[in-house]
């Protein structure tokens, strides 16, 4: 995969967390791509999106490290107030 990561870290001069499905349109690749990368079926990811499954603990380091650590554990209990 050739696609490059926005860099919010460079964007904003600091860390900032989102969302994953924010960070999958940011970044223009879909659900079935991500899954693929962390090695999840793209059911999974749908489901961790839409709030009806918590990624397990030794799923976390890995979607951490497929978004350069912009969607971390605490993304899952952002609140999204822009609606």
């Amino acid at each position: 995969m050739d696609k490059k990561p926005v860099d919010f870290r460079v964007q904003y001069g600091q860390i900032r967390s989102m969302k994953l499905d924010k960070w999958l349109t940011t970044n223009k690749m879909s659900v079935e791509e991500f899954a693929k990368i962390i090695g999840k079926q793209a059911k999974t990811v749908y489901r961790y999106i839409n709030g009806e499954r918590f990624p397990h603990k030794s799923v976390m380091p890995l979607i951490k490290n497929a978004t350069d650590g912009i969607v971390t554990a605490d993304s899952f209990y952002i609140q999204d107030t822009s609606e």
